[in-house]
């Protein structure tokens, strides 16, 4: 047997990243990083000897199960920890209270769900999403269900008829701020929770709105075959070499979905080291189950756009696609940044805003 060469497998999963327009449909990775390696037949070279081959559908060769290629970073799950033991063996009430309610609105939807997941402070974020709904008459408030992280946020979502549920056990994860063990732990927990219900879920978050329903594009028959699609996050260097964006992901109900999943749920979690931030802990996941489990990634065109491309003070030359659909305000620290990211494509709804915490509060008193 061959002897394997890792680092030379590394750079070819960065040219194969790189070069596969089936991989990158709407936005080409950076060329600097399609330069480190001549072609795929690198990879090609660096397996000799090492695994045999089977011809996969996108005409390159992933090795045959018993090789296992671990990018640096990931962790082997580990035993459950307190959060996923309770979340586990919740799940069966959890279910029936909540499944016929989403199953209900997937049926409507191609089988598909919008899944957010909210406390308290982040409640202006909703009622912002809400209102560009309103403005554009997009039928959100019929394809979204939403978790709560405290009972403050499930009273204004009781009082606005949003299909919801609360997790009693969430220690009421307070603050704006998407960071930290707690609040990271169920941003992974709501996809797979729902997932496991058979429908297929995107999740995104909350300073978010929509130009355009996404649905038909994210459902187009040319990416049935997909497993996940996310937008990308291509300003930040940390991110290579997929500058995957988790605030906005699409998953079809799979077994590799599931799978990877429930893999993000295990690596999170209060009682986990580093685990204070979504994407790092993706990321790894992402690019393992990518090679080893077959799971079929897409990244999303500039028409679902990060904060980076609606500032036309700090990136005049990257205009906001003119027939944008999603604009997500990321590259900020505050709620007031994110406020005059939305005001540049007109798309913060103050007075909207104000009247539906009104009506809110008028019905909680």
């Amino acid at each position: 047997m061959g002897r394997f060469d890792s680092k030379l497998l590394l750079v070819a999963i960065i040219t194969i990243l790189g070069e596969h327009a089936w991989f990158t449909h709407g936005y080409e990775i950076d060329a600097r990083v399609r330069r480190r390696a001549s072609s795929i037949e690198v990879l090609r070279a660096s397996m000799q000897g090492a695994a045999e081959y089977t011809q996969d559908s996108f005409k390159w060769n992933k090795p045959d199960p018993p090789f296992e290629y671990t990018p640096l970073g990931t962790k082997k799950s580990t035993a459950p920890g307190p959060q996923q033991i309770a979340l586990n063996e919740t799940r069966e009430a959890r279910h029936a209270v909540i499944g016929p309610k989403i199953r209900a609105i997937a049926a409507e939807h191609n089988n598909a769900v919008v899944v957010l997941m909210v406390n308290y402070d982040q409640i202006p974020l909703l009622l912002n999403f809400l209102c560009q709904c309103d403005k554009k008459f997009l039928p959100c408030r019929e394809m979204i269900f939403v978790f709560s992280l405290d009972s403050e946020a499930q009273e204004v979502l009781d009082s606005l008829g949003l299909p919801s549920y609360h997790y009693e056990n969430t220690n009421n994860v307070q603050g704006y701020a998407t960071s930290g063990n707690e609040i990271v732990f169920w941003e992974n927990a709501v996809v797979y929770d729902t997932l496991l219900l058979g429908v297929d879920v995107l999740i995104h978050d909350n300073d978010i709105v929509w130009n355009a329903n996404p649905l038909p594009l994210l459902q187009d028959e040319s990416r049935a075959h997909v497993d996940m699609q996310f937008m990308t996050d291509r300003f930040t260097k940390k991110q290579k070499p997929l500058y995957f964006n988790a605030g906005f992901i699409y998953n079809r109900y799979n077994d590799r979905t599931v799978e990877f999943w429930r893999q993000a749920v295990m690596e999170s979690g209060i009682d986990k080291e580093n685990a204070d931030r979504q994407q790092p802990i993706l990321m790894p996941i992402l690019l393992n189950h990518y090679f080893t489990r077959n799971l079929r990634l897409w990244i999303l065109p500039d028409k679902f756009t990060i904060g980076n491309l609606f500032d036309d003070i700090a990136n005049p030359e990257l205009p906001l696609a003119s027939e944008w659909i999603v604009a997500h305000a990321t590259g900020t620290k505050s709620v007031e940044e994110k406020i005059a990211k939305f005001d540049i494509i007109d798309a913060w709804h103050g007075d909207c805003i104000e009247t539906l915490r009104n009506e809110t509060v008028s019905q909680i008193n």
